[in-house]
C-alpha cells in the first residue's frame, strides 16, 4: 500500500510527462504550422497550392495519415458541387468522383460543416475507419474540402481537429486570394489586349487621316483659288450679285478648309508625323506678327487686344510655327467668345521658361468645362457649338504641340468672367529628343 508521499510522486510524475507530452504536441503544431504558412504565402496557383498541402500533411508524422488523401474544390464561380478533385495514391477515377460525391452531400447538406468523417458506404457521421473532411471555408462560403483517411482515428484528440479546422479556414482565404489573383490577371490581360487593339485603331485612323492631307486640300484648294479667280472677274464685268454668291463660296471654303487643317495636324500629331522645326528667334517679334494676324479676329467683335510683351525679353529656341499656331488658336477662341471686351497676350520669362498668357473678359468657363477643354472634339457645352461653331479641335491640336515642345497649357476661367490660358515651354527645346519621344507623348484618342 503506497504511502502519501509515494501517491504524490507518483502523481507528479504523471504531471510531468502529461505536461511533456502537451510541450512535444505543440512543437509539432508549431512545426505543421510554420509548414503550412510557408506553403499559403509562397504558392499562386491553386492546383500547387493543394498539391502542397497534401504532401506537407502526409509528412507530418503525428498524424499518421493514409496515402489517399484528397482535395476537392468547389467550382470558382460557387455553388453547392465539387468541381474538381485529387487524390493521392493513384485510386480508380470512379472512386474519386465517388469521395467528391460524398463530399458535396455532407458539406452543403448541413448548415454548419465542420470537421467530420463520412463512410461512402454507409450514412455514419464519424466511423472508425472513416475519411475526414477538412471544409475549407473563407467569409462564410465553403470552398471546398481536403479529406483525410488516418491509419487510426483514435489517436486524433480534440485539439488535433481544432488545428486541421484552422488549416481549413486559412487553406480557404488563400484559395479565394488565388482566385480573386487570376481574376484580377485575366482582367488585366483582356485589358492590356483592348488597349493594344485601340491604340492600333487609333493608329491606322491617324494615319489614314495623315496620309489624306494631300487628297483632301488639294481639291479644296482648287475651289478656292477658282473661286475668287471667277470673283474678280465677275467685279471686272460688273456682275455684282455673282460677285456676292462667289464670295460666299470662297469663304465657305476656307471655312472648311481650317476645319480639315485642325483634324489633319491632330491626326498628324497622334500618328507622330509630326516633327519638331526648332530654331531660334525673337520673342517680341513673333508676338508682334500674331498681333497683326489676329486683327481681323479681334475686330470681328468689337473686342481691344492688348499685348504685353517687353521689347528686351529676348529669344528662345523652339517650333516658332507651332508656337504661332498655338498663340493664334488661342487668342482666336478668345475672341470668339468675347463680345465687346478685351483680350490681351501677357509674356514674361520664370526661371527657364517662356510664359505666354491670353486672358480674355468673354463668357467664361464651369470648372467642370474647364477640366475637359482640352479633349479633341470638345466644346463647353451643346449651345456653345450651336451659338458659335468650331470642331473643338484648336485647344486639343495647341495643347498636344505645346507638349511635343516640353510645355503645356493651363486653363483657368470663371463663368461669366472670362477665362485665362497659360501657356509654359522651355526656352531651350530639344528637337533630337522631342522627336524622338514624339510619337509615345502623344497620347492616342479613342
Amino acid at each position: 500500500m503506497m504511502n502519501d508521499t509515494e501517491q504524490d510522486s507518483n502523481q507528479t510524475e504523471h504531471q510531468l510527462r502529461h505536461a511533456q507530452a502537451l510541450l512535444d504536441q505543440a512543437r509539432v503544431w508549431l512545426k505543421l504550422r510554420a509548414r503550412m504558412d510557408r506553403v499559403v504565402e509562397s504558392t499562386t496557383s491553386i492546383e500547387l497550392l493543394l498539391e502542397r498541402t497534401m504532401t506537407t500533411l502526409l509528412d507530418a508524422a503525428p498524424l499518421r495519415l493514409r496515402p489517399e488523401i484528397g482535395a476537392f474544390l468547389v467550382g470558382p464561380d460557387g455553388g453547392s458541387e465539387i468541381r474538381m478533385g485529387t487524390v493521392r495514391g493513384n485510386p480508380d477515377p470512379a472512386e474519386i468522383q465517388q469521395r467528391a460525391a460524398a463530399i458535396s452531400d455532407f458539406l452543403f447538406a448541413s448548415n454548419n460543416p465542420i470537421v467530420g468523417g463520412y463512410d461512402p458506404t454507409r450514412d455514419a457521421i464519424d466511423p472508425p475507419d472513416g475519411h475526414y473532411i477538412i471544409p475549407l471555408v473563407s467569409t462564410g462560403a465553403t470552398l471546398g474540402a481536403l479529406s483525410l483517411v488516418p491509419r487510426d482515428p483514435r489517436g486524433w484528440g480534440r485539439r488535433w481537429f481544432k488545428m486541421l479546422e484552422s488549416f481549413g479556414r486559412q487553406l480557404g482565404i488563400a484559395v479565394e486570394r488565388i482566385h480573386m489573383d487570376e481574376e484580377n490577371r485575366r482582367i488585366h490581360r483582356e485589358l492590356v489586349i483592348a488597349r493594344n487593339e485601340a491604340l492600333e485603331a487609333n493608329r491606322i485612323k491617324s494615319e489614314f487621316l495623315a496620309n489624306m492631307s494631300h487628297e483632301l486640300r488639294t481639291p479644296l484648294n482648287a475651289i478656292i483659288g477658282y473661286s475668287e479667280m471667277l470673283q474678280e472677274d465677275a467685279e471686272d464685268l460688273g456682275e455684282k450679285s455673282m460677285v456676292v454668291d462667289l464670295d460666299k463660296i470662297s469663304r465657305a471654303g476656307k471655312h472648311l478648309l481650317s476645319l480639315i487643317n485642325s483634324v489633319l495636324d491632330l491626326a498628324k500629331v497622334e500618328a507622330g508625323k509630326t516633327l519638331l522645326d526648332v530654331v531660334e528667334f525673337d520673342v517680341h517679334d513673333l508676338c508682334r506678327d500674331v498681333a497683326n494676324t489676329v486683327h481681323p479676329l479681334v475686330t470681328k467683335n468689337q473686342n481691344t487686344f492688348e499685348l504685353d510683351a517687353l521689347s528686351d525679353i529676348g529669344s528662345m529656341r523652339a517650333d516658332d510655327t507651332k508656337l504661332r499656331q498655338i498663340l493664334i488658336n488661342l487668342i482666336g477662341n478668345a475672341c470668339k467668345f468675347t463680345e465687346n471686351g478685351r483680350v490681351s497676350l501677357r509674356v514674361y520669362r520664370d526661371g527657364d521658361q517662356v510664359v505666354f498668357e491670353i486672358v480674355d473678359t468673354g463668357i467664361g468657363m464651369t470648372d467642370d468645362q474647364a477640366a475637359k477643354v482640352f479633349q479633341p472634339f470638345v466644346q463647353a457645352d451643346a449651345s456653345t457649338t450651336r451659338k458659335y461653331g468650331g470642331t473643338g479641335l484648336g485647344l486639343a491640336v495647341s495643347q498636344r504641340f505645346a507638349q511635343a515642345m516640353g510645355g503645356g497649357i493651363a486653363c483657368h476661367s470663371a463663368e461669366g468672367e472670362g477665362s485665362t490660358f497659360t501657356v509654359r515651354l522651355p526656352a531651350e527645346v530639344d528637337a533630337d529628343a522631342a522627336n524622338a519621344e514624339l510619337p509615345q507623348t502623344m497620347r492616342p484618342l479613342v
